[in-house]
């Protein structure tokens, strides 16, 4: 079953105006050719959808990608005080140098880039 790591990176933000490749997440999530979650692909194997995020001077969050009713969520396994909550997304299309939005992090949502897709990782 082909699965697909996907890196973001916080995009242009009033702190970060050229944004920011230290601030990222790193997402394991079957994506379609049209660059959507496959939902059923992801229901099939739910564990094997996971999230890692990335933020100095806060400990990496490690989780899963789980289906929300309008969207996707990055549920961590090992938050702390220190830490966002858990972050979700809408039902976003995965493209390099597409920018998608993320709540939780902040008061609104955060655009972050798609910088990078590798297609093809076998489970």
């Amino acid at each position: 079953m082909p699965w697909t790591l996907v890196r973001l990176e916080l995009g242009p933000t009033e702190e970060f105006p050229q944004g920011s490749a230290a601030r990222a997440f790193c997402l394991r999530i079957p994506i379609d050719i049209d660059g959507r979650i496959e939902a059923d692909l992801h229901a099939n194997a739910p564990l094997h959808a996971t999230a890692r995020c990335f933020w100095p001077n806060r400990p990496d969050l490690t989780g899963y990608v789980v289906r929300k009713r309008d969207g996707w969520q990055m549920k961590w396994r090992n938050p702390s005080a220190a830490t966002s909550a858990d972050c979700w997304f809408d039902n976003a299309i995965f493209a390099e140098n597409a920018m998608l939005k993320i709540h939780g992090i902040a008061r609104s949502a955060t655009p972050f880039l798609v910088k990078t897709i590798r297609r093809g990782q076998q489970l």
